[in-house]
């Protein structure tokens, strides 16, 4: 920076035609301000010479030289570390909405051993640990609280504002704040695979994924500015030739042609405004891959949705049981609970809850996708879940008219009841289910659960069509067949929505950071649990295209009259440089207000 300052300044002396010759500042001020452009150039030969932007600087301040405009031949380069200074400015500016994250990484812990609190590098803490998170602290590693609630301030990693309580079993995210008294919990995952690194990996990734209009104006610059270099010798060369005015003249011409014809502020603002986009969606709570996602999100036409822990809240509760005669209502949860002991998902904990004791220990294990769950319990080869598992054990069931989830359990081949669990609609999914209809998206459920709860669920939200009773790879067919002209978007949340969320064109996946397999098959990934991000996701998307068309537009679009002038008229080369430049500036600009703005439409 210091060299731009200095350079200016000579520049400045040598316009005063003072007693010494007004080269030396001249040279001087050419030297330092043009240091970094040739540096730039050094390691470039051939084609990758003739496609780096500072080139045609490079040559428009030479030409200036040779045909004997020092002044000018200076101020081009002065004109363009000026235009480079703002424009950095303002890429740092929007590289600092995202890159912020990672302040929330801290690099120690206070960990109690033995009753002993010592501080130790956070890449020391093991999972189990107990560590210390004092009021206003970041949280550094994923944990759960011992035995108080916590309060915490999530706001940098969710954009919601308002302070989050977190109860003894529930979990923490590294990199939220700690927002209340001291809080003892234990260490759920390791520091590489906390939530605050995998956000920071996903955003390193999302930078380097380029949206599809990127790609095209990388790939039309690199074609673009060798062309304009031959037209510019062009016109440098063929008018004198035919006797239609001086090489000077022309020459003079060609350099204005080549500076006005430099394409930085595409080559700039379209990933800056994809940046923009992506920064802008991490602050409502959406992680997204890459600037392509946000142009398929945009574009989408279809909402496809789980049910549970997606338009539910995954907050279930048994309801009723069904035990058959001979069976009491405690002995049928004692041997589910038995079976769904290992289970994370949120209907084997409901069942483990109501049961409220230590279940006897299951042997064998298996899950079986989409069905449910087998185990030994007491010797007992004991089948817990969907009917579907039943039927594949040669089972017959009793149906229950209760409305909700219904659990089926069996022993030895012979039933055993049903035990029937309800879950709550998400409070906001009535108004985000309402809004994608408004914005002509079609809405579709896809659930793995029976007809009567999905239709109960459907009904009470509009949604348009409903595919219920469905196995994991049900869904994959379903979401292919709903492939057509334009994308689809699947929302889910849990591990048997993994093939899904990579069949759609978009996959989101919802909530807890802890959904590894989800969270590595979708293509957004939602910091919270709610549900509207996608809304805004959607909306964002949709704002970022238009301000990329509109920056195409107006770069060409003034480029183009410009190079008329260029032809048709003389103008002073650092007028084209002061063009170019305002050109790229505005165009900068016009990207990053995209970080100022709250409200979008859809």
């Amino acid at each position: 920076m210091w060299t731009l300052w200095v350079g200016g300044l000579l520049f400045v002396l040598g316009l005063f035609k003072l007693p010494f010759s007004s080269l030396i500042p001249f040279g001087l001020s050419y030297a330092l301000l043009s240091y970094p452009v040739w540096k730039s150039l050094l390691p470039e030969f051939g084609w990758r010479l003739l496609t780096n932007e500072n080139f045609l600087m490079a040559i428009a301040s030479v030409c200036a030289w040779l045909v004997g405009d020092v002044a000018e031949g200076v101020a081009v380069m002065l004109f363009f570390r000026v235009g480079e200074a703002f424009e950095d400015a303002a890429v740092e500016s929007a590289y600092k909405s995202i890159d912020s994250l990672q302040r929330l990484r801290v690099e120690t812990a206070h960990l109690v051993r033995n009753g002993v609190e010592t501080t130790v590098l956070v890449e020391q803490v093991r999972v189990g640990d107990e560590i210390v998170i004092r009021a206003g602290e970041s949280v550094p590693v994923d944990a759960t609280p011992l035995h108080e609630e916590a309060v915490l301030d999530t706001a940098a990693l969710t954009g919601e504002s308002l302070p989050r309580t977190i109860r003894p079993g529930q979990e923490i995210l590294s990199g939220s704040i700690n927002a209340g008294g001291v809080i003892h919990a234990k260490v759920l995952r390791p520091v590489q695979d906390s939530a605050i690194s995998r956000i920071i990996e996903l955003t390193m990734k999302a930078q380097n994924d380029q949206a599809p209009t990127e790609t095209k104006v990388r790939a039309f610059a690199k074609v673009y500015t060798p062309i304009v270099v031959v037209l510019a010798v062009l016109v440098a060369v063929l008018p004198p030739l035919f006797n239609a005015g001086s090489f000077p003249f022309w020459i003079h011409k060609a350099l204005s042609f080549l500076v006005v014809s430099c394409p930085c502020a595409l080559v700039i603002s379209i990933p800056m405004a994809y940046y923009a986009g992506l920064g802008m969606a991490a602050r409502r709570g959406l992680l997204v891959r890459g600037g392509r996602y946000l142009d398929t999100l945009a574009a989408s036409t279809v909402i496809a949705m789980d049910k549970t822990g997606t338009l539910t809240d995954g907050t279930f509760r048994v309801t009723h049981c069904a035990p058959v005669q001979g069976i009491t209502e405690e002995e049928l949860l004692q041997l589910c609970a038995a079976a769904e002991q290992e289970s994370n998902h949120p209907i084997a904990q409901s069942i483990l809850e109501r049961y409220g004791k230590t279940p006897p220990m299951a042997e064998k294990a298996e899950e079986h996708p989409g069905r449910g769950i087998t185990a030994v319990v007491d010797g007992k080869v004991i089948g817990v879940d969907s009917a579907r598992l039943m039927e594949m054990l040669g089972v017959a069931v009793e149906e229950t008219a209760q409305q909700g989830s219904v659990v089926h359990a069996c022993a030895d081949g012979v039933y055993l009841g049903a035990v029937v669990i309800s879950d709550s609609i998400r409070p906001e999914a009535l108004s985000t289910v309402q809004a994608f209809r408004n914005a002509g998206l079609k809405t579709v459920m896809l659930t793995g659960d029976a007809a009567e709860p999905a239709m109960a669920v459907a009904e009470q939200l509009g949604i348009d069509k409903v595919h219920h009773s469905l196995l994991p790879e049900d869904k994959w067919k379903a979401v292919n067949e709903l492939k057509g002209s334009a994308p689809v978007v699947f929302i889910g949340d849990g591990i048997n929505d993994a093939p899904v969320l990579a069949a759609a064109d978009i996959g989101v996946a919802m909530g807890g950071m802890g959904q590894d397999v989800a969270i590595a098959a979708a293509d957004i990934v939602l910091m919270t649990d709610r549900l509207s991000a996608v809304c805004d996701g959607r909306a964002i998307g949709k704002k970022t295209g238009r301000i990329v068309k509109q920056n195409i537009l107006f770069s060409l679009g003034v480029k183009l009259g410009i190079l008329c002038l260029a032809v048709g008229f003389t103008i002073p080369i650092f007028l084209a440089v002061f063009a170019d430049v305002g050109v790229a500036l505005l165009c900068v600009a016009n990207s990053v207000r995209l970080l100022g703005m709250k409200d979008f439409e859809n």
